[in-house]
């Protein structure tokens, strides 16, 4: 199946999809990618699209080093020799990508953590990480998600956001999105609508001009978690015993990949509250365990 290249202004376009995809268009044939989609295919049909459309690859711009945003680098920097951009940390895993199941698993991960959903063939990055960026793209910093995720600003005044702001669908059936850094997160998501731009393309949502009921959204299920794990640790609780709470809760079945990516952002929640002085931590019968303070 193609792709449908869809133009948002003069010069930018993306590609809608279970991760959308950005392109930016300089000096008329340049195309510049924002993401890359989740995998070979994906690579794929992106250059075929470009190829049609008469456009020759010169970048790709990576807002992180997720799987399912740059699953396709290494297809089309293969076929190309294209560049890789993409902010310093998230360079690190894009070219040693099996550094993501290793932090989400704390340890050596179990095989279902090694799948193209977690690791995604690794690519060459730019050694000057984004000072390589067009005239015409501006990178905008939205801490919280992951370790160095970052935005694009195009000259039209299109933020591709990431993974900033989810949504209302995957907040409704998944209710944990991940977050490495709750309160950055919470910050983001209130700077987002005051950067004025005239259009906001996240990752997992549709292109929206007025990004405040989206980020209401996400705002409101991070504090209705964060109220969960607190209500876990009324007595002492393992980061288990609350992850455990929060998915009895909402009637949702732990499977491994969600035990590594709800798991990690449960006890994400907990560093937050911890430092929100709302937490305390003990160690009981060589078991760590947090207790509403």
């Amino acid at each position: 199946m193609g792709l449908e290249m869809v133009r948002l202004a003069e010069s930018t376009y993306y590609f809608p999809g279970s991760t959308n995809v950005g392109l930016y268009t300089a000096g008329g044939s340049e195309a510049y990618l924002i993401d890359s989609g989740n995998d070979k295919e994906s690579g794929r049909r992106l250059l075929s699209c470009l190829g049609s459309a008469g456009m020759s690859l010169k970048a790709i711009v990576n807002t992180h080093s997720n799987a399912d945003h740059c699953g396709g680098n290494r297809f089309l920097q293969e076929r190309t020799s294209c560049a890789v951009m993409a902010p310093p940390v998230e360079a690190a895993f894009l070219e040693h990508p099996y550094l993501e199941p290793a932090v989400l698993y704390g340890g050596m991960p179990p095989p279902e953590l090694l799948g193209k959903f977690f690791v995604a063939r690794p690519s060459k990055a730019e050694r000057d990480g984004l000072s390589s960026l067009p005239e015409g793209i501006t990178p905008i910093a939205l801490p919280g998600h992951y370790f160095g995720m970052h935005g694009y600003l195009t000259s039209d005044k299109v933020l591709f956001a990431a993974d900033s702001v989810f949504s209302r669908q995957v907040i409704e059936k998944y209710h944990i999105v991940f977050i490495y850094d709750v309160a950055a997160f919470l910050d983001t998501l209130d700077m987002l609508p005051t950067l004025g731009c005239a259009l906001y393309v996240p990752s997992h949502a549709e292109p929206a001009s007025d990004v405040n009921e989206l980020a209401k959204i996400n705002r409101d299920k991070v504090h209705e978690i964060a109220d969960l794990v607190l209500d876990a640790c009324k007595g002492p609780s393992s980061s288990d015993g609350v992850l455990k709470h929060v998915y009895d809760h909402y009637a949702l079945r732990l499977d491994m990949s969600q035990y590594a990516l709800a798991g990690s952002t449960i006890r994400s929640y907990i560093t937050y509250l911890r430092n929100l002085g709302k937490l305390e931590r003990t160690f009981d019968g060589n078991i760590l365990r947090y207790v509403k303070a």
